[in-house]
């Protein structure tokens, strides 16, 4: 499936929703959570205990905006180690069979 196809199929299926689970430095979550949250497509963040320190809710348009948000805003702020997208689309009947070829 080419990437104009998947596009496609994220603008029918409408926002992307992603969670994003955020492993940082300890004793910098406070100043991360802070920079997090002067992201625009950024909807929740909280503090977690476990192997993650934080998790975000981030919504887009399109998987682009998604990936571009994390690769280039997330990812680049100091103090975070690692991180792990969970990737949610709602499916209906009609167009289940799309996504699961996108996978």
């Amino acid at each position: 499936m080419d990437l104009q196809h998947r596009t496609n199929i994220s603008k029918q299926l409408g926002p992307v929703m992603v969670f994003i689970l955020i492993n940082c430095e300890q004793g910098k979550e406070a100043s991360i959570m802070e920079k997090l949250y002067s992201i625009k497509s950024i909807k929740e963040i909280q503090q977690i205990s476990g192997n993650y320190d934080i998790i975000v809710k981030l919504e887009a348009i399109t998987v682009d905006i998604i990936k571009e948000t994390i690769n280039w805003k997330i990812r680049k702020i100091d103090g975070i180690h690692s991180t792990t997208t969970l990737l949610c689309l709602p499916l209906s009947t009609e167009n289940r069979q799309d996504v699961m070829e996108w996978h």
